[in-house]
Order: structure tokens, then C-alpha cells, then sequence
């Protein structure tokens, strides 16, 4: 599983960005932690320790080399809270509370093993899914 929205403290909808575009020839799944590159404009996939923009809510798509795909993207708001798998073995303070939990390489799961600079804070675990409920707290359209 990657990160699923799960629901909004204030009790919004999710709210859709679909007006910018992928980048070129890249791999695209469901799920996935996105923010926009500030030297191209496109959708790429967020960084270890960086801030991000959304989520990728459709089927897995390869860009071609001249994208015009203008994907659904859930962009993350306050109050948007995600369920996402972790991996990694967990570090002593991966628990609810922990305000800085990291995503994994990739962008589609948390890094459990990686609690420093990271965009997530969780709310619960559970781990004998390895799921946690997430707020991001470093979001780049804040």
C-alpha cells in the first residue's frame, strides 16, 4: 500500500490538483508522495528529508517523452491525514507523536528507521499491518 487518504481533521474533502503535468519518461504509482521540481514545473516523485506537494490518486502510468498527462493529485492540505505502510526496522521513537518521520526512497511507504527531518507526523500505528496514520506537517503547497 502507499499513502491512502484517509480523512481531514476539519472534515473537508480532499481537495484535487490536475492542472500540472508529469515529468518525462517516468514511472508514476498509485500512491505515490509527490511534489512539483522547482527547475522544471513537473509532478516528481518527493525526496528523503524534503517537503511534499501530494499524492498520486491513478492507476500506475510510464510518461512518455513529451508528457501531457495532467494526473489527479491530491494535493496535502492541514488536517489531511494518510495511511501509508512503513518499512525498515522501526526506530525506538517511531510512535504516535513522532513529528518527524520520514518517507522511504521512492516516495510510496515511511522509512520507520528514519525519524530525523522528515515531512510526517504520525498519529497511530499499527503494526501488525506495519500501517501508520500520517499528518504531513512539511507540506509544500503551505
Amino acid at each position: 500500500m502507499a499513502f491512502v487518504w484517509h480523512q481531514n481533521s476539519d472534515s473537508r474533502q480532499p481537495k484535487f490538483i490536475t492542472d500540472i503535468t508529469f515529468t518525462a519518461s517516468t514511472t508514476f504509482t498509485y500512491g505515490q508522495a509527490l511534489i512539483v521540481s522547482s527547475t522544471t514545473g513537473r509532478w516528481v516523485t518527493a525526496a528523503a528529508g524534503g517537503p511534499i506537494g501530494g499524492v498520486y490518486n491513478g492507476p500506475t502510468i510510464t510518461t512518455p517523452a513529451t508528457p501531457d498527462v495532467y494526473p489527479e493529485i491530491i494535493e496535502v492540505r492541514a488536517g489531511d491525514e494518510f495511511t501509508a505502510d512503513y518499512v525498515g526496522t522501526p526506530d525506538a521513537t517511531f510512535k504516535p507523536g513522532q513529528s518527524a518521520a520520514d518517507i522511504s526512497s521512492g516516495g510510496l511507504t515511511l522509512n520507520a528507521a528514519d525519524v530525523t527531518g522528515g515531512p510526517c507526523t504520525i498519529l497511530s500505528l499499527n503494526t501488525s499491518k506495519t500501517q501508520a496514520v500520517v499528518r504531513i506537517k512539511n507540506r509544500q503547497f503551505s
